[in-house]
């Protein structure tokens, strides 16, 4: 745990926190609201029951008077709702994991440890309820520290002392829940985190987006594309989702309801979540610089105030729809695991957790493409000298690198070499500082042709080359000798060759991702108003003051020929 969550105010975590308003504008937020309220906005009629100011057993206020340095005293907290995390700073945990408090500083997120793992990291205060443990393992539960009863097991350890008598209470035998109420009690469960979210969605819609669309002078539509994304799209799909839930919830025999049959029907039309998750990391950054200027704070403050919304940052609204998508697979897990095999809905949920899981794993593997376009855009930055079109013109992922001998026009060189999807290149390392890499060439792996040549069968000065292959450019008539120091290192090339051609095949199936992926990324570095109406970005070029433009969309893929090999090849 680097930070707490209070350092970590720009970033991820202060997402959920809370956001002071600049005394500067304070005395304008008023008539900012006044004159916003003239647009007509209703105000909100959701109250979220997970958001990070709701109490659970004791309040929030009361805990934060407590000392975690007693000595002998540990803290210990059961969780109440699941926390699934993308930040590697937070604690992610599931409903009945047991947490161990080790810093309750800041009042809304705590520092904990879970039992069973030892994995650290900050979670909100609100999705847990503490218990006190002790020695004596047969006394098994105290009340909690406000006073009021916490359900629970728990022991209590104060250096092998008993607790005070007034502290402790009798185990209480409970009954035992049948299969059907514990269905019953998670399927009320997802119907209310529907309600609450459908709620969230709308806040952010009709709260934030369309009041942004009304400042044409803060926003512009390549800004509200960045911040919000298809957001509309989601809550517009939510909405009807839910009202498909509530269409099949049985209020007087709550584990009747098919809800897993309305999870199948719509399994295909989730992936709608790509696309935003994709978006997040470019809002998150573009919501950062905008912060900075107390304009727009003043704009985002006036918006939650209109519409009465809980003080939670816009960044952390922006944040739910990532969070609930992961949610999903966890909730039907439950509901799986509470259903009888012999109930009309059972099969239904065993192919909706399918279904939601693959969901999840889609969109986590269109999120590592969306990384190595990041990846790749940052590494040719380092390249000195580079020239012609970007590589994310024609390629999105890395392969393959290493150091090959090139032998062209009689002459070995040592270089450095990259294989992308669609392209090879090859740099030279710079004679002063060996970490930096000098831009010399590339050629198509769309043009080319892999040729391997068996040891010895040609010569360079007089001695013979082994671990090579020929590479010819069937366009240009060119061709190139390439070897490799070792066989390993020829054998991993080979097989990298291969991959690139397998990927290139794939490439027209993820193609209009990458180009999205590549505009969003294109737009956060270069600022929202370098987009053109035709959806054109404008970038300045490293070779200097030169502008020009990027199309939104990547045709190369229509110049790409099919790659060959002869027969009488021998590839390893």
């Amino acid at each position: 745990m680097a930070r707490t969550p209070s350092e970590k105010m720009e970033g991820q975590l202060a997402m959920r926190g809370r956001q002071h308003l600049p005394e500067d504008i304070l005395k304008e937020r008023e008539s900012m609201t006044r004159s916003m309220a003239s647009n007509g906005v209703r105000m909100s009629h959701y109250t979220s029951l997970d958001s990070p100011g709701s109490a659970v057993g004791m309040s929030i206020s009361d805990l934060s008077d407590l000392s975690l340095s007693e000595e002998g005293q540990v803290l210990y907290a059961d969780a109440l709702w699941d926390h699934v995390t993308m930040d590697p700073e937070e604690l992610s945990f599931t409903v009945g994991d047991v947490i161990q408090v080790t810093d309750m500083g800041n009042g809304e997120w705590w520092g904990g440890k879970l039992r069973h793992t030892q994995a650290t990291g900050w979670f909100p205060a609100s999705f847990v309820r503490l218990r006190v443990i002790q020695y004596d393992e047969d006394v098994t539960s105290v009340s909690s520290f406000g006073g009021s009863g916490a359900e629970g097991a728990g022991d209590v350890r104060t250096n092998g002392q008993a607790p005070a008598p007034s502290n402790i209470v009798k185990k209480k035998k409970k009954k035992k829940l049948s299969k059907e109420e514990l269905r019953a009690k998670v399927i009320e469960e997802i119907m209310e985190t529907e309600r609450v979210y459908v709620g969230h969605l709308e806040d952010i819609v009709i709260g934030y987006a369309e009041q942004a669309n009304l400042k044409t002078e803060l926003f512009d539509k390549a800004r509200l594309l960045i911040i919000f994304s298809n957001i509309s799209d989601l809550c517009a799909f939510q909405k009807q989702f839910y009202a498909d839930l509530q269409r099949v919830f049985c209020r007087d025999d709550i584990a009747a309801s098919n809800i897993g049959q309305v999870f199948m029907n719509y399994r295909e039309k989730f992936s709608i979540y790509s696309y935003y998750c994709n978006n997040h990391p470019f809002a998150v950054r573009e919501m950062t610089k905008l912060q900075a200027d107390g304009s727009y704070r003043l704009f985002f403050e006036a918006c939650r105030l209109l519409r009465q919304m809980d003080e939670i940052s816009l960044e952390g609204y922006l944040l739910t729809p990532v969070q609930k998508i992961c949610k999903y697979p966890l909730q039907l897990n439950e509901l799986l695991k509470n259903t009888p095999a012999d109930h009309p809905d059972y099969h239904h949920v065993v192919e909706a957790q399918k279904a939601m899981k693959g969901v999840a794993e889609m969109i986590n593997e269109r999120k590592r493409i969306v990384e190595n376009v990041e990846a790749i855009a940052m590494w040719q930055e380092n390249i000195i000298e580079w020239q012609g079109l970007d590589v994310l013109q024609e390629s999105s992922k890395l392969i393959f690198s290493g150091e090959i001998h090139k032998i062209s026009k009689g002459h070995s060189q040592p270089r450095m070499f990259f294989l992308f999807d669609h392209q090879l290149v090859w740099c030279k390392r710079d004679a002063i500082s060996r970490d930096k890499l000098i831009y010399k060439g590339r050629v198509s792996t769309d043009e080319c042709e892999i040729i391997n040549v068996d040891d010895g069968l040609i010569s360079h000065n007089g001695q013979p080359v082994v671990n090579s292959w020929r590479m010819n450019n069937t366009v240009k008539d060119k061709w190139y000798i390439l070897y490799c120091n070792m066989p390993e290192q020829k054998e991993k090339w080979m097989k990298s060759f291969a991959e690139e051609r397998m990927c290139a095949e794939q490439d027209e199936e993820t193609k209009d991702l990458i180009s999205k992926a590549k505009i969003g990324m294109m737009i956060s570095q270069a600022g929202a108003r370098s987009v053109k109406s035709d959806g054109r970005v404008l970038i300045r070029t490293r070779a200097g003051s030169k502008i020009r433009a990027i199309p939104d969309s990547v045709s190369a893929s229509a110049r790409r020929k099919k790659f060959f090999t002869r027969r009488s090849a021998k590839m390893l």
